[in-house]
């Protein structure tokens, strides 16, 4: 159980006596504002703030105590100290420039910290905020919930976390959750083995890869789908799927968004409908919201195309555009008929996509079972 502390300082001591605002004789003496060095003001019941209120000693709000209002509180001495064991819930800034220790909950609109931050419950800012420390520090191992966290230094002074879970998980963000480091380079101090995000301890520094479960590649007839799994991500704004023929020279062969912050398991897939022929290899690059990559394994497949190739289509049904593959010369004529045999070719637009595919932009022909034409091979196809 909490006590309440009732004296702090030798200065003078002012104690609220009921509910109400601050700036009214709800005090054993009315509370100033500024709270002046030397004096300490204790909160023992809910107190609106009508004004900002400036902290330059010592605020104390006990176990009874609750400050709310739509003001600002501003602990803007080096040597201030404000001491939470009731509950803040603000809805503008909390500033701490000297020493702030929350020992139950405090939630404001956003936080500014360049001071230091001992947090041994919950701090929490609204989900389109961010809570900026500014060669603060966040220590004491509680629970800071917030979508967006930007660190930069202070004069030459980094931020620091020493011991402290960061939720960006209990929020609903209006975009993916970030981690924020200004000028980038400019990396806060972290203790990596008391530091987590969303439960899940980093390891170093504030950018983790993902937990891959697994990766794997397989061939489906004539293509690859490629999937993969995780366990957890912290930081990951996405993947991009890389392909190469020798091991060597990687391209870019599709980017898929990642979670950002999660600790469930996720499943990921993608088709490659135009794998190459023979051997190739497949991996993932995971990039994180500064940027930086980090790369899975690489996993081969082996795919033998005939000499004389099937002709094959997909998608099926096909809405707007329709890959031909198998088409390995310009001189193979495609044509498009209904089913009464009219000539729909004239309505489309063939482009040649790769040595063996011609894509067919079909968007202006009418829904209903259509019939494609190479040579003397006849496919039937759905339009939507």
């Amino acid at each position: 159980m909490l006590l309440a502390i009732t004296q702090l300082s030798f200065g003078t001591n002012y104690t609220s006596t009921s509910n109400g605002d601050y700036d009214l004789a709800i005090w054993t003496l009315q509370a100033p504002n500024p709270i002046p060095v030397g004096d300490t003001v204790f909160i023992n019941h809910s107190v609106t703030l009508m004004a900002e209120l400036k902290v330059r000693d010592v605020l104390v709000i006990n176990a009874s105590g609750t400050v709310n209002g739509d003001n600002k509180l501003t602990n803007d001495a080096v040597g201030g100290a404000i001491l939470n064991y009731g509950s803040i819930d603000i809805d503008k800034e909390l500033h701490i420039d000297g020493s702030f220790f929350n020992y139950n909950y405090a939630k404001a609109l956003k936080m500014h910290i360049d001071g230091y931050v001992c947090n041994l419950d919950t701090m929490e800012v609204a989900a389109d905020e961010k809570i900026d420390l500014h060669g603060g520090e966040l220590d004491c191992g509680g629970t800071v919930i917030a979508c967006e966290v930007k660190f930069h230094d202070n004069g030459g002074t980094p931020s620091k976390l020493t011991s402290v879970n960061i939720d960006t998980c209990s929020l609903t963000c209006p975009s993916p959750p970030i981690f924020v480091v200004d000028p980038p380079g400019e990396d806060p101090t972290v203790d990596s083995n008391n530091t987590a995000v969303c439960n899940i301890v980093l390891a170093t520094g504030i950018a983790l890869p993902i937990e891959l479960s697994y990766f794997d590649v397989f061939s489906e007839g004539d293509y690859v789908k490629v999937i993969w799994e995780t366990l957890s991500e912290v930081e990951n704004d996405h993947f991009i799927l890389q392909r190469s023929e020798n091991g060597y020279h990687w391209s870019d062969l599709a980017t898929i968004s990642g979670a950002g912050f999660s600790n469930e398991i996720i499943k990921y897939e993608h088709l490659d409908f135009k794998p190459l022929n023979g051997l190739s290899y497949y991996r993932l690059k995971q990039v994180d919201f500064n940027g930086r990559p980090d790369y899975s394994e690489s996993i081969s497949v082996s795919l033998n195309f005939d000499t004389e190739e099937i002709i094959r289509l997909f998608p099926s049904p096909a809405r707007s555009i329709l890959h031909v593959r198998g088409v390995n010369s310009d001189d193979q004529k495609i044509s498009v008929f209904d089913s009464f045999g009219r000539d729909l070719t004239p309505q489309i637009d063939q482009t040649r996509t790769s040595k063996n595919e011609v894509s067919l932009n079909i968007s202006q022909l009418h829904s209903g079972i259509l019939i494609l034409q190479v040579n003397d091979q006849a496919l039937h196809f759905l339009k939507q």
